[in-house]
């Protein structure tokens, strides 16, 4: 399993992000669809339940892209410790 390389600019990085705002399939479809949109996304997982979106990217896209694409759309990410 080499999806965490320390390398930037390579591989794919996998990212939880917890979004508070998630409580619907609704919420599930639409930042699926609109992050799954993102040039470098590789996948984007919801679950509704946990609050979080697991997503799978590569470059052109980033944390930062994906993190104002989030809040964009009105489901802004918790800031990751």
């Amino acid at each position: 399993d080499h999806e965490q390389s320390p390398h930037k600019g390579t591989g794919v990085t996998t990212q939880i992000f917890e979004i508070p705002s998630i409580n619907c399939g609704h919420c599930k479809m639409t930042i699926e669809q609109k992050v799954g949109e993102l040039a470098g996304v590789a996948s984007i997982n919801v679950d509704v339940a946990a609050k979080q979106a697991v997503i799978k990217y590569s470059p052109p896209s980033s944390i930062s892209e994906i993190e104002s694409l989030l809040t964009k759309i009105g489901h802004p990410p918790k800031a990751m410790r």
